[in-house]
């Protein structure tokens, strides 16, 4: 008998299981499909969310320069359709890519054309304040992260890079307050270690030990 005729969504389904299974092979081999199919059928939209799926399987995966490649593709087809939401989303993506290579640079680019197009996005302003702490401009670092928390006064990521900024900037006091504002929220796991190291030495430093050891020891435990 003649085998059934998968459409493009069945195959964009089938990626995003896949992907969240941890089957990366086969989940880049299903959104390829996926990306064919809608090409041919001219759905520019479907094809757009596509690529970008292609570009989060191969982010997950370690795979950074097809990540990038799927990303940019994704961006030339949301901007087509002017999708100004998906567009900042996909220059917040490549951004982040580039912060994690260290091209701070070119990330902070990103962010701020992210941010031109979608102002109201809070990740991509935290993303933008770390870009200019790690490229050496703390103050417009805090400033970019006191942006985003009047966009989302507890957002646990920003307080804890503002934090970690004002520490940089010896405004002790203020970091300690952020910190510990943050770590009451969720934070990933790295930057909850990070906020905890950056709250221990800012105990130190107003000369409280016995409470800068606590944090240190709660950080090394989480990360030995």
């Amino acid at each position: 008998s003649k085998r059934p005729e998968f459409g493009p969504d069945t195959f964009l389904k089938a990626a995003e299981a896949a992907l969240k299974m941890g089957k990366y092979a086969t989940a880049l081999r299903y959104a390829a499909t996926a990306v064919k199919r809608y090409r041919v059928a001219g759905d520019d939209r479907r094809l757009a969310h596509s690529l970008a799926l292609q570009g989060n399987i191969a982010r997950t995966a370690g795979d950074l320069n097809a990540a990038e490649e799927n990303f940019r593709a994704a961006l030339f087809e949301f901007s087509v359709i002017d999708d100004q939401q998906a567009t900042a989303r996909m220059l917040s993506a490549l951004a982040d890519l580039h912060l994690s290579a260290g091209d701070f640079d070119t990330a902070e680019d990103l962010y701020r054309q992210a941010t031109e197009r979608y102002p109201a996005n809070p990740e991509t302003l935290v993303g933008l304040g770390y870009a200019r702490w790690y490229g050496g401009s703390p103050a417009d670092a805090e400033a970019t992260f006191t942006q985003a928390l009047a966009l989302v006064p507890g957002e646990a990521r920003a307080l804890g890079g503002r934090g970690q900024v004002r520490l940089d900037l010896r405004d002790y006091g203020a970091a300690l307050t952020d910190l510990g504002r943050a770590l009451k929220g969720s934070l990933p796991g790295a930057e909850e270690i990070d906020t905890r190291s950056a709250r221990a030495l800012a105990l130190a430093e107003l000369g409280r030990g016995t409470e800068a050891e606590i944090e240190l020891t709660a950080a090394r435990q989480a990360d030995p």
